[in-house]
């Protein structure tokens, strides 16, 4: 009897162990029997991941995923990216995935990386396994990919980590993309390498400036002639030999350095909110000369009310003219001056995701577009300045000291809207920003002048007005215009941690209205206004306020670094 019952046994477990490996039997509903086993009616293995690809959001990792309901165990795999599969394309649609898979603890999660795929044209489902235990279930998944790699699916597991690689296999060797930067595996495959858009997340950078930015025109200023010119063509301009010294040309072009700072507030994962403030430090020019150097010093100006040498009472037609600084036998003296800028802005807009968050618009999973709100606000100052002192050689022993100033300062408030893409890819990142601003920039001009004459030996009197600036001209001035400023800026960044990364970027902005204090000069100049005044006064009032704009535009090179938690 015991014969006969180990005989049994052992038939029991020989049947058993033969079972152990082969795949499970697979039944059939009875109203659909026209339906056959995946392998053979799609011609994939009857192991295949098969269901709906859809997208979805997942709150806890901020993130849209890919995911598949398998149809025959009801575990939901995320879709891992890989092996040239547009899982795009597949959004909707019933699929067959074959590769690698693995089911976490659970059981009611895995992942699966799809090597290959093949689209069902019709409804049949592959049955439900007939005999199998979730143990066996693990065992399935788990020795399907290799041991080498583990996948990270919440907090149970380990960390995501790859195998060898070549330099013929920049996929790693199994075809699964590399995320070398800690805690960035395919869970944060939609996470900059700064952290994700959303959940609360704080941002705050600081930038390098090395910009340019247009210069500001300067009418000739500063004349000379060669010893002897005639006293009448000395410093004229278009005279036979007049050289230009200073002026007619563009001043404060150079590059300068400066900073920026942004910080910025995100809460759930489509909305946000950004504020930055950029300043270029204060960039100067500086010119001068003196007898000693040139004999010969003018200012030039239009003369619209010369005098005829023979007979001041009577008038000679406009022409080119200059006050003369310095002159053998005449006078001596020295002409000094200079100009400065500066340049800065802020602003503070909401941000909004479109791509990434909104199941209308399917970007890649690594890619985000942001539409951009907000407020914007810029300055820009100029001025310049030009200081004559002269002394008389004759008789009178007179001193001069001519003092001319233009001030110029636009204050720029407008609404600003754009959008940015940003993306990345393991450690780089990628950041494209255009936007617009449109609104009011007020205008505001400052003209003053002075000129001190003292007598040798006797006294010294005030007179308002230079040679450019006179009481046709001098005062505060200010006008609203309407002006438009649109803004690029390209960035590159490579992460040190998953909170830290450096960035290089190029950025332009351009404001179509602006004042600039060397267009403020108006050469038309009556004489008769040059102190001591004449009296009787003759003649047109002139100079004139010019109320000359002109663009500004500023580019450059940015370097920072940005840190997100």
């Amino acid at each position: 009897m015991l014969t006969k019952y180990s005989r049994l046994l052992v038939a029991f477990f020989a049947v058993y162990f033969a079972s152990i490996g082969r795949p499970p039997a697979t039944t059939f509903a009875a109203d659909e029997p026209n339906l056959l086993p995946v392998a053979e009616a799609d011609g994939v293995s009857g192991d295949a991941v098969v269901g709906t690809v859809v997208r979805k959001w997942n709150e806890e990792r901020d993130r849209h995923e890919f995911t598949i309901l398998d149809e025959h165990d009801d575990i939901e795999y995320r879709i891992l990216s890989g092996a040239g599969i547009d899982r795009t394309s597949l959004l909707g649609k019933r699929v067959a995935l074959q590769g690698r898979t693995r089911v976490h603890d659970s059981l009611d999660e895995g992942l699966v990386y799809p090597e290959h795929v093949r689209v069902l044209g019709r409804t049949a489902r592959l049955a439900a396994f007939e005999s199998e235990s979730a143990a066996d279930d693990s065992e399935r998944v788990a020795s399907s990919i290799p041991t080498d790699i583990n996948i990270n699916i919440g907090d149970t597991m380990t960390p995501y980590t790859v195998g060898p690689a070549g330099p013929a296999d920049p996929l790693n060797g199994y075809g699964i993309p590399a995320y070398p930067m800690p805690g960035h595996g395919p869970e944060c495959e939609s996470c900059g390498p700064g952290g994700c858009f959303g959940g609360g997340t704080f941002w705050v950078g600081v930038e390098y400036l090395y910009w340019k930015t247009s210069g500001m025109y300067v009418p000739p200023l500063v004349t000379t002639s060669p010893v002897p010119t005639p006293q009448t063509e000395a410093g004229v301009i278009g005279a036979s030999g007049t050289q230009i010294l200073v002026g007619n040309d563009e001043v404060l072009d150079d590059h300068r350095s400066g900073g920026r700072l942004h910080a910025g507030f995100a809460w759930g994962p489509q909305y946000g909110v950004e504020i930055d403030y950029f300043r270029l430090e204060q960039t100067s020019a500086t010119f001068g000369t003196s007898s000693e150097a040139t004999p010969i010093i003018g200012i030039p100006f239009f003369n619209v009310n010369p005098r005829d040498p023979t007979n001041p009472a009577l008038f000679a037609p406009s022409r080119e003219d200059a006050f003369l600084i310095s002159y053998p036998d005449l006078t001596s003296g020295s002409v000094s001056g200079g100009a400065k800028t500066r340049f800065e802005g802020g602003g503070i807009r909401a941000l909004m995701r479109l791509c990434g968050h909104s199941p209308g618009l399917n970007c890649p999973e690594n890619r985000r577009v942001e539409l951009i709100l907000g407020y914007r606000t810029m300055l820009l100052e100029d001025s310049l300045s030009i200081r004559a002192q002269s002394t008389t050689l004759n008789s009178t022993n007179q001193q001069y000291d001519i003092l001319d100033t233009f001030g110029t300062k636009n204050s720029f408030d407008a609404v600003e809207v754009g959008a940015q893409v940003r993306g990345h890819r393991q450690r780089f990142s990628y950041e494209f920003l255009a936007k617009v601003a449109l609104g009011n920039v007020k205008q505001e001009v400052t003209i003053d002048g002075a000129t001190d004459i003292t007598t040798i030996g006797g006294g010294t009197f005030s007179y308002d007005g230079g040679i450019f600036t006179q009481t046709s001209n001098i005062g505060n001035y200010s006008r609203d215009q309407f002006a438009v400023s649109p803004e690029l800026n390209a960035t590159i960044g490579y992460a040190f941690t998953k909170q830290l990364r450096c960035t290089l970027g190029y950025n332009f902005i351009y404001l179509s209205r602006v004042v600039r204090a060397g267009d403020q000069i108006d050469r038309e100049i009556n004489q008769d206004f040059f102190a001591p005044p004449a009296n009787p006064f003759t003649g047109p009032q002139r100079p004139a306020l010019a109320s000359r704009d002109t663009s500004f535009w500023a580019q450059g090179v940015n370097l920072g670094l940005d840190f997100r938690w």
